[in-house]
This record gives structure tokens, C-alpha cells and sequence, in this order.
């Protein structure tokens, strides 16, 4: 390539030579090599040379340098002042980055073209260091803008970096020989040097100082923590100004949000720090190293907590705390009770304090009180007191009534209770093994307590515990019970017993009525009870005669001299053996009082002799007619009894069966019916009536009589000429002569619901009974055949058992309730 260039260059310069040379449109440059003289510190010459004139004028001429290759007029442009048609140079004097190769080319304009010349390129060894000459001006303030004159500056003022000290300052703009730039915000000393570093070399340092703060005045010459001191002056910085309060440094309080260092203000505000003891104290105000007395000597007066209001408290109490000098409402004194507290009320030189333990369990005998003020020489909180007071006993102030009936109400007042656990402990007196503890509920200062159930009649010793605290004792007494008189003593089930007298028991396991028959034990109802006047409810009874009134302390049985008589449509006749199974279904009757049930889980019978009270397992097989076969029998497959003179007739699995009481077994009775079979029997004038599958009706009274068709219901009683059976969700009346007829059916008499309870249907005198079994009480209703009317049969019966509760229809007509172990004779009409 350069053989090229050289062949071009004579070509060009051979043609230069003729005489009849003519200028081209284009002009052509040729850019020499750099020289300089030993080392390009002491400057560079830049030349070049025009090889082809241009018919166009030239316009400017000059070199383009950069650090990459090829520049253009876009990097740094060197410009020749005086114009040359044959060649043209420039001395460079300017700063160069040492160690580095930069790259030129000359270039020429036109009117019409712009023409780059060849490239060279050299190497820099850089430039003599820079020189500040001065700086204008050398004292200013912060954000000031200052004009530093010197030489070997950067050109283009960017690369200049002026230090103050080792901060660098905001630059404003610059060339070789001068720059402007900002005194730092972050200048944080009075005195400094400033130096211009260009490129690694540094100038000479001039000193600077910041402008030295005057103080003018200074509103107040004596005081306390949290006064404010206002100096008041000029040149001061709220950023950079600092009170020397004796041995502490004091930053004023921001009044310019920014906190702008540039901001030259006239006043600054300082909090006086909490010192405590009266002093008098010295002032000089310090700005980045710039120190001014301030006079006069600032009077601190004294500042101290003087005492608490009490010497011992509860943990509810209020604390009222004295001070001299403090004014609470201003001054952040950091008060704790135990670390922990609330300040209730806050006044100049005293503050109300309450315990914020409320809901801790504390058991000391001594709260700590401390109070803290944060100490600006120490940089932390500072204890300025600290004492204790007593942690007084919760105490029983009053025991409004100290004889409580059994388990009856017990009021105190007290003092010192609080949140928390609070407990009722009681011991007996004349019975020592009797303790416990019973929670209480408050009302202010007042506490209601009704008295555990073992707190049996004697004297007691009570006391509180609070937060594992005790009081006082005191002494109350729970009496027996004194009946004054019954005068209701002759009454129905469901009628209110009225029992005067004074002292009795609030709790109602306390209160039993005991049959004097039987010697069974009725418990009260859990109920509501007034003291004056005990109503109790006799629904549970059950059982005509005489009771007595007892009254139950754990195991001590307090019995009274007066008795009571209830009339009632039970009587008693036994209390069996404990069952090990109860009865299960319908399939329950008597004779030869005896009673008869079938065990369901065992398919065996059970029967309770009433003269002795003995409950005897029977195997009771099934002979069928067919095959002989025994077969077994369960409670879910049969259908309730029905009684024809002694013989008990039920419906099995779609069998007939008859009970044989000589065998203890059941005989299949076999249906003259073809492919048929019964589902439903019923009795009318002492003759058996059976409903088949195909809904036949016959008549059996050892031989099969067809009298019509019809369907029975599960419940199927015949009374007189007349059929009474479930329809419709109740009771239709059907005569027995009307079968076959559509026109017989009636009216339900009665609509009963099943509910979700256990349901039983007996016949007794020619009326039929409805037996609910709900889960607390049995209900009994009456349908009478004598006037097609209904009713129900008050009161009900609290029922202590719901899975043995039976009835019994006996061959004689009579009806036995059995209710858990106890069998009663049911006598409506008595």
C-alpha cells in the first residue's frame, strides 16, 4: 500500500510541474509526521501539505486528532488561522494523555467538499503537570462558586478534577487556563488546600478557607433539658454548626427540612441536654473547625425526681411521681414499673403512673421503679432515679353474708385483685380433708361466687390468691338445711312442690324424694331454685304412695320429718334384677305376672318373675309346620303381640306364630290360604283376625274363616265391632262387617307423627294408649273407641332410661311399664 501512495505522490507531483497545470474539482491533502523537540511534553507540531489544488475555494483548514482511528471533525478539531494553498501547520501546547497513541489526519473545507488527508499516528509520553496561579475567591462558604487561573488544564474542562483537601468539587466548566467550580457540601473542615490532577499529575496546592461564623447573640443565658437556645449570627450552617455545651457537642434542631449545607442562615436552634445537677456551663459554637465563644456562661438549673406519692401499692394503684424542674408534658423521661408501665396523666413537675402488669403473673413483694432520661454526652439512656415500693396483699375486705346455704352464693369486696388468675380457696374447719379452690368472675370490686359442690355443711376458712399472691382469711359457714313445712303435700305428677324453710341448698343433686314403697330414689331436675320458696318440679316421679323429702351432702344423707303423697296412674309392683340386656321391639307381654321380652342380640327370651324379681334366659325355637325345623326368631321381624284369651299370637317374618307356654317354645300356625302368608293380626270379641300378603282378611278361631279384603296397617287394635289402624299418618275407624266396601273408611280420628323417638301402641279397658319415648321424657295419649276423641295424658315423665322402657299387655287385660329395673302396674282409672 504505501508503494502505491509513492507512485501516486510523483504521478501528482510530476503533474504539479507542467506548465500547463490545471486545478482539479477535488482537493488532495498529505499529513506529515508529528515532530517535536525530545519528548512531546514541550508540545507537538502538526504540518501537512497540498498536493492538488481544488478549483473551489478553501475555506478552513486544519487536523483532527482523536484516540481512535480515522478522526473526524467530530473529535477534537485543530484549526490554522491563516489559510495556504501549499501547506499549512499548528503547534500543539495542549494537555496529552501520557502513554497513549493518538491518531491524526489534516483536513481541508471547500465551498462544496470536505477533505481528509492521510493518517498518522504517535505516541505520547503527556504534558507538563498543571499550574494554579490563583484561586478567586480564597475564603468562601459552602456552595459558593470559586474561579481557579492557572495553566496545562484540560482543553475541554472536563477531565480536570479540582480536590479540596481529598474531596472532590462540583465542576461548573473549564479550558486550559482557568476553572470554575463549587466549594463541596461535604467539606466538613474550616481550612483546606485545593489542587487541579489532570490525567495523574497534580498542580500546586493553594489554600481555602470556609467563611468564619459570627455570632451576634443568643436569646437566653439560663435554663433546662428540653429548653431551646437560639444563637443568632451570620454565616452559620445548620448542616456543619455545632453548640459546644460544656463537654457536649449539641446538632441543631432542623429547621430546613432538606438540611441544604449550602444555606447560609442567621439562626440556629439547639435542645438543651438533660445534665441534672444545677451548673453553670460554658458555650462556643464550633462550625467545621471554627471556633467562637459565646457568652455569656449558660445557668443550668437543677432537674431531679424528687419521690413517689406512696411507699407501697397495689397493682392497680396509681403512682403519682414529684420532680423539680420537669415538666412531664414535654420531657421524654422513660418511666417503668417492673419494665413496664402507663402514663396516665403528664403536668409541669409531676406525672401519674399505673402498673402495666395487669395481666402478668406477678408474685414479688416489691415493684422497682426507674425512670431514664437520654443523655447526649453518653449517647444513651441514663438512669436519674430509681427506688421501690411495696407490693401489697390482695386482702377480702368485707364477706357480705358469711352463712351460705349448700352450694349458695358467697359476696365479698376486696382489694387488690386484678387481672389474671384469681382463685377462691377455701379448707374445712371441722372437716380438715375438705379443700379446693373455685375461679372467680368480678364486678368492679366486687366478686359472686357460688361454692363448690364439695363444700358439704360445716365451718370453712377462706382466703384469695391473685397472681400467686394470698390474703386474709375469713370464716364462713355452710349450714344444714331447716324445713319448715310442705304445704302442697298431697299432689299430681307435674304439680310445683313448694318447700319453705330457711337454709337450703341451692345445688339440686342435693334435693331426693324417696318412695317409701319401694325405697327407690327420685333426684331433683336440674332446675332454677330461689331461696325463700323452693319450687320443685315432679316430673320425674313416678309411682302412687307416699315419698319423704331427703336431702343428699356427698355421701351423707340428711333426711327430713315430712313427706309428701302422689297420685298417679302408676302404682308399684317390683324392682327386678339388673338387666344384662335390655328389651328390644315389640314383642313384650305378661302372664302369671311374669313378663316376657325378646333379646334381640341372643334371639332367646328373657322373663322377669315379679314375686321374685329374677330375670331368666328361655330358649324360644321356632317349630315350623312345614319341615319341623326350628328356626330362630328376631325382635326386628316381629309384630307386637296379640292376646286372645292366654294364648299370644305374633306375626314372624311372615309366619303365624303362637306362643306355647308349657314348651317355652313358638308353633307355626299354618294359613288355609294358597301362596299366601300373614303380615298383620288383630283381635276382635276375643277372636283372632289375621292380613295376609295379598291383603286377605280371616277370621281364626281354630278353623280359617275369608271375610274380605283390606290392608292393615302396622298398628292394627280391635275394639267392639271395629278395627282401629293406621291410615293416612293417623287412627281410621273400619267396622268389621265393611270389608270389601270402599265406603267404610272414616276420617283419621287422630294424626300422630313419629317423630325421631321410640313409638309403642297397647290396648287397655277398650282404649288404645300412644307411648312416645323421647330422649328425656315419655308422653302418653289416650284414643277412647267410646267417643272417637283423643287426648293426651299430662304431665309427661322425665324418663331416666329411653332403650327399657316397655309395656306389657298381660292376658288378664292388665298393662306393666317396666322403666329400667322398676315395674310399675299401669291404673289410669284408679
Amino acid at each position: 500500500m504505501n508503494r502505491n501512495l509513492y507512485i501516486i505522490f510523483i504521478a501528482l507531483l510530476f503533474l504539479r510541474c507542467q506548465k500547463d497545470y490545471q486545478k482539479s474539482n477535488v482537493l488532495v491533502l498529505s499529513t506529515n509526521e508529528v515532530s517535536y523537540d525530545g519528548s512531546t511534553k514541550n508540545g507537538v507540531t502538526f504540518s501537512a501539505s497540498i498536493l492538488l489544488d481544488s478549483k473551489h475555494d478553501v475555506v478552513e483548514q486544519g487536523f483532527v486528532m482523536g484516540l481512535k482511528k480515522e478522526p473526524t471533525i467530530d473529535d477534537e478539531v485543530l484549526k490554522v488561522n491563516e489559510l495556504n494553498d501549499k501547506s499549512f501547520s499548528f503547534f500543539y501546547d495542549y494537555v496529552l494523555v501520557p502513554d497513549t497513541t493518538y491518531y491524526l489526519r489534516s483536513y481541508a473545507k471547500t465551498e462544496k467538499y470536505l477533505i481528509y488527508g492521510n493518517l498518522i499516528e504517535f505516541f505520547s509520553s503527556g504534558s507538563q503537570p498543571p499550574v494554579i496561579s490563583k484561586i478567586e475567591p480564597s475564603i468562601a462558604f459552602w456552595g459558593d462558586t470559586i474561579l481557579i487561573t492557572g495553566e496545562n488544564f484540560d482543553r475541554n474542562g472536563k477531565n480536570n478534577k479540582v480536590l479540596f483537601n481529598s474531596i472532590v468539587a462540583p465542576l461548573i466548566w473549564g479550558n486550559s487556563d482557568s476553572i470554575k467550580v463549587i466549594v463541596p457540601p461535604n467539606l466538613d473542615v474550616y481550612e483546606s488546600v485545593v489542587c487541579v490532577n489532570l490525567y495523574g499529575n497534580s498542580s500546586d496546592k493553594k489554600e481555602f478557607k470556609i467563611l468564619s461564623p459570627l455570632i451576634t447573640g443568643i436569646n437566653t443565658d439560663r435554663g433546662q433539658y428540653p429548653d431551646t437556645i437560639i444563637i443568632e449570627g451570620q454565616n452559620l450552617s445548620e448542616y456543619y454548626g455545632r453548640l459546644l455545651f460544656g463537654d457536649i457537642s449539641l446538632e441543631p434542631i432542623r429547621i430546613n427540612p432538606i438540611k441544604n449545607p449550602y444555606l447560609k442562615i442567621d439562626k440556629l436552634h439547639f435542645q438543651v441536654p438533660f445534665l441534672g445537677d444545677e451548673q453553670d456551663v460554658d458555650l462556643e459554637f464550633n462550625q467545621a473547625g471554627s471556633v467562637v465563644s459565646v457568652s455569656p456562661t449558660f445557668h443550668y438549673n437543677e432537674q431531679s425526681i424528687l419521690g413517689l406519692s406512696v411507699d407501697s401499692i397495689y397493682a392497680t394503684d396509681t403512682i403519682t411521681l414529684y420532680a423539680k424542674n420537669i415538666d412531664f408534658s414535654k420531657v421524654d423521661v422513660i418511666t417503668s414499673i417492673e419494665s413496664l408501665c402507663n402514663k396516665v396523666g403528664l403536668w409541669k413537675d409531676s406525672a401519674r403512673l399505673i402498673p402495666n402488669i395487669y395481666y402478668k403473673d406477678y408474685a414479688h413483694e416489691e415493684f422497682n421503679v426507674n425512670c431514664q432520661v437520654y443523655s447526649e454526652l453518653y449517647k444513651n439512656l441514663v438512669t436519674i432515679y430509681n427506688s421501690s415500693v411495696i407490693h401489697r396483699k390482695p386482702k377480702i375486705t368485707k364477706v357480705f353474708d358469711s352463712t351460705i346455704p349448700y352450694g349458695g352464693k358467697l359476696e365479698i369486696s376486696t382489694d387488690g385483685t386484678y387481672g389474671g388468675r384469681c382463685l377462691l380457696h377455701f379448707k374445712g374447719i371441722d372437716r380438715p380433708n375438705v379443700t379446693g379452690s373455685i375461679a372467680m368472675t368480678s364486678s368492679s370490686a366486687k366478686y359472686f361466687i357460688y361454692l363448690a359442690e364439695e363444700m358439704l355443711p360445716g365451718q370453712y376458712e377462706i382466703w384469695l390468691e391473685n397472681n400467686s399472691r394470698f390474703s386474709n382469711k375469713k370464716i364462713i359457714e355452710v349450714p344444714y338445711p331447716v324445713v319448715s313445712s310442705i304445704p302442697n303435700n298431697i299432689i299430681k305428677r307435674g304439680d310445683k312442690l313448694f318447700i319453705e324453710g330457711v337454709n337450703l341448698p341451692f345445688i339440686s343433686r342435693a334435693y331426693q324424694l324417696r318412695h317409701i314403697q319401694s325405697n327407690l330414689v327420685f333426684k331433683r331436675p336440674n332446675e332454677s331454685i330461689t331461696v325463700d320458696k323452693n319450687e320443685y318440679t315432679t316430673l320425674n316421679l313416678i309411682g302412687k304412695g307416699e315419698y319423704r323429702l331427703e336431702f343428699l351432702f356427698g355421701d351423707e344423707l340428711y333426711p327430713t320429718d315430712h313427706n309428701i303423697i302422689l297420685e298417679d296412674y302408676f302404682s308399684y309392683e317390683t324392682t327386678c334384677e339388673e338387666f344384662d340386656y335390655e328389651p328390644h321391639g315389640e314383642l313384650c307381654f305378661a302372664k302369671d305376672y311374669k313378663l316376657y321380652y325378646l333379646l334381640n342380640d341372643e334371639k332367646a327370651m328373657r322373663v322377669i318373675d315379679m314375686n321374685t324379681g329374677h330375670v331368666e334366659k328361655i330358649t324360644t325355637n321356632i317349630r315350623l309346620a312345614d319341615s319341623h325345623i326350628p328356626g330362630e326368631l328376631y325382635a326386628q321381624n316381629c309384630i307386637f303381640p296379640t292376646i286372645i284369651n292366654d294364648n299370644i299370637y305374633i306375626c314372624h317374618d311372615y309366619h303365624l306364630l303362637e306362643f306355647n307356654f308349657d314348651f317355652m317354645h313358638w308353633d307355626d300356625v299354618v294359613v288355609e290360604a294358597e301362596n299366601d302368608s300373614v303380615i298383620r293380626t288383630a283381635e276382635i270379641n276375643n277372636e283372632l283376625i289375621v292380613n295376609t300378603k295379598n291383603n286377605k282378611v280371616y277370621r281364626y278361631n281354630g278353623s280359617w274363616q275369608e271375610l274380605g279384603e283390606f290392608h292393615f296397617d302396622y298398628y292394627t287394635f280391635g275394639i267392639g265391632e271395629y278395627f282401629y289402624t293406621g291410615f293416612n299418618n293417623g287412627f281410621s275407624k273400619v267396622l268389621l262387617s265393611d270389608f270389601n266396601n270402599t265406603t267404610y273408611i272414616l276420617s283419621p280420628l287422630y294424626r300422630f307423627n313419629y317423630y325421631y323417638a321410640f313409638k309403642h301402641f297397647f290396648v287397655y279397658n277398650d282404649e288404645i294408649y300412644e307411648c312416645f319415648v323421647r330422649t328425656y321424657y315419655l308422653e302418653l295419649a289416650r284414643l277412647s273407641p267410646r267417643d272417637d276423641s283423643f287426648e293426651k295424658l299430662e304431665p309427661n315423665i322425665i324418663s331416666r332410661s329411653t332403650t327399657s322402657t316397655r309395656f306389657f299387655p298381660d292376658v288378664n287385660g292388665d298393662v306393666y311399664y317396666l322403666v329400667n329395673n322398676v315395674v310399675y302396674k299401669f291404673t289410669p282409672d284408679e
